[in-house]
């Protein structure tokens, strides 16, 4: 009976605990005035309202499965749309603040089936806690401590295989948690395998207009970071990836991706990133701006080369951001 007693106790005990973690959320976004001040006119709000109808029980699924990179990336678009913090509360509680979501013992979206680190994962967890700006430090500090476990002396992530896209979010969630050496040093090591055409490489050892895109936002970020060597050199590889984008660009308004049969097809996700980029260096983006804006469908969505006439979850998860002219690094500073 005893016993009984006691589990009931700690079940309430938690359920109390994750009550009050979400009250100290509310709290935080009506000091900070988030809550409480009138929100301003949201640009595009149909794409906006289309993102908020791809959330199920707080999350996106894709093909049956919750997707918590594309959830994540759904909440930094509502974010650049002017949304609140508070007003991302629901969600920010399930993705944000419950281990049992996140990881813990090894399960969780932060980790793979066999419970390795996703490091790229755990990066892109770290930039959105402070991009969103949620109270989950002790969590923060959890993950950290994993990803820097994970790191080689070098810089290198042997977990990532290579791929920018997993250096890029490692680079950027390091320092939005404010460990700018460590960020560089990962980000360094990705430069020093920056390939000849200028680009950097993605699931292949190919250059990858994703990658290349988001590795130029971790640069904006770290642009000034480290000795003048560092930074002419930082500037010499930021001049290179732009001049890949620039060679590869469609009608200089937007990225194709091989189909794998010899044929092409519009690239929305890879126009996503490569925008954001070059938005985060600082080069005008309007052209790509403009072309992201017309693949926006009749429900609201982005369409990508897939989903037909309609509008795809993940495109306009990742294509909001810049489609109204905005980077992801730009909501670390509030803008």
């Amino acid at each position: 009976m005893q016993a009984l007693t006691t589990r009931h106790s700690t079940r309430l005990t938690r359920q109390l605990l994750a009550h009050l973690a979400v009250i100290a959320l509310a709290v935080a976004g009506l000091l900070s005035g988030s809550g409480t001040r009138a929100e301003a006119a949201s640009p595009a709000p149909a794409t906006l309202a289309f993102l908020d109808k791809a959330f199920v029980n707080n999350e996106i699924s894709l093909y049956g499965s919750p997707e918590y990179g594309v959830t994540i990336e759904a909440m930094l678009a509502r974010r650049a749309g002017g949304y609140p913090m508070i007003k991302q509360l629901p969600q920010i509680k399930r993705v944000f603040t419950d281990r049992r979501v996140i990881g813990y013992s090894k399960l969780g979206y932060l980790y793979t089936k066999d419970g390795a680190l996703r490091t790229g994962r755990t990066g892109m967890f770290l930039f959105a806690s402070k991009a969103l700006g949620v109270a989950n430090g002790p969590i923060q500090n959890i993950f950290y401590a994993e990803l820097k476990a994970s790191i080689g002396k070098d810089g290198s992530i042997p977990l990532a295989n290579g791929n920018s896209v997993e250096y890029a979010w490692v680079a950027l969630g390091l320092h939005a948690y404010k460990q700018d050496a460590l960020a560089h040093k990962v980000l360094a090591f990705a430069e020093s395998r920056q390939n000849a055409d200028g680009g950097f490489a993605g699931w292949s050892a190919a250059s990858s207009v994703d990658g290349t895109g988001l590795m130029l936002q971790a640069q904006a970020a770290l642009r000034s970071y480290g000795g003048a060597k560092a930074v002419a050199s930082r500037k010499t590889s930021i001049g290179k990836a732009v001049g890949f984008l620039r060679k590869v660009s469609i009608e200089g308004n937007h990225w194709r991706s091989d189909n794998g049969d010899g044929t092409f097809s519009p690239d929305v996700n890879g126009t996503a990133y490569a925008t954001m980029g070059l938005k985060a260096i600082g080069v005008k983006i309007d052209q790509y701006s403009t072309w992201l804006k017309a693949q926006v469908a009749a429900d609201g969505g982005i369409k990508s080369a897939w989903s037909g006439s309609a509008g795809d979850v993940f495109a306009t998860a990742q294509g909001y951001a810049p489609m109204i002219g905005k980077s992801y690094v730009e909501l670390l500073t509030g803008k």
